[in-house]
């Protein structure tokens, strides 16, 4: 007499096939990447790094009770381009110029002509913060593109006409005193790289935002 098989012993069957399979192709690709592609694959681990930066905010500017301003920290920012690239290194940036700054070909490769000893060469002047973000995936380890920063302190000559020389002592105590007000919050961020220096696809990852330094008015009391 033949006796039908229980449906738990079917089930239990399967459950054993299916964790068969899976452990086999487990051992297989621990097999190829441990044995066949071992040096292959700690080449590329040695070779990719994870790069974090840096681009310090914009400033706010600090003025009086009755609204003269007393000093404006300017910061500029110049988009630069590494003349050292190689030809397909520079092939992709040249179409990411053009597109986003209207920049052509032409005028790229003459800046760089004219200086051919130089690292750098600058493309734009004075960039905005919006344009700032919208190339920091492309400033890294300033390799491609990256951005120059300069600043200066400006103090205003109706200031100094009221309040002469006391003026530069008096504005250091309140900058001090307002300084994360004053600073804002810089641009960070990271990504992964590989051993050219080039961003890793979906590694850009943005830490910080951009943040405007904010404008101080000080009271009557400070400075009227």
């Amino acid at each position: 007499m033949k006796t039908s098989e229980a449906p738990y012993s079917r089930r239990f069957r399967l459950i054993i096939y299916i964790f068969g399979i899976w452990a086999a192709v487990i051992t297989v690709r621990l097999f190829y990447f441990s044995i066949v592609n071992r040096d292959k694959a700690f080449d590329a681990m040695e070779s990719e790094s994870l790069e974090k930066r840096r681009i310090p905010a914009f400033r706010g500017s600090l003025y009086s009770a009755s609204g003269v301003m007393l000093v404006k920290s300017i910061r500029e920012a110049d988009l630069c381009l590494n003349s050292q690239l190689e030809a397909h290194q520079l092939s992709g940036l040249l179409e990411i110029l053009k597109k986003e700054l209207g920049l052509s070909r032409a005028l790229v490769m003459n800046k760089i002509s004219v200086a051919p000893n130089l690292k750098a060469v600058v493309l734009k002047k004075n960039i905005s913060q919006q344009e700032i973000e919208r190339f920091a995936r492309y400033f890294m380890r300033d390799k491609y593109l990256f951005v120059k920063m300069r600043e200066r302190r400006e103090n205003q000559k109706e200031a100094y006409r009221r309040y002469g020389r006391r003026l530069e002592s008096r504005l250091r105590l309140f900058e001090k005193k307002y300084a994360e007000r004053l600073s804002g919050s810089d641009l960070i961020y990271e990504a992964m790289l590989d051993k050219h220096g080039k961003i890793l696809p979906k590694t850009y990852r943005e830490i910080q935002a951009f943040k405007k330094g904010q404008d101080v008015y000080l009271t009557k009391e400070e400075w009227p």
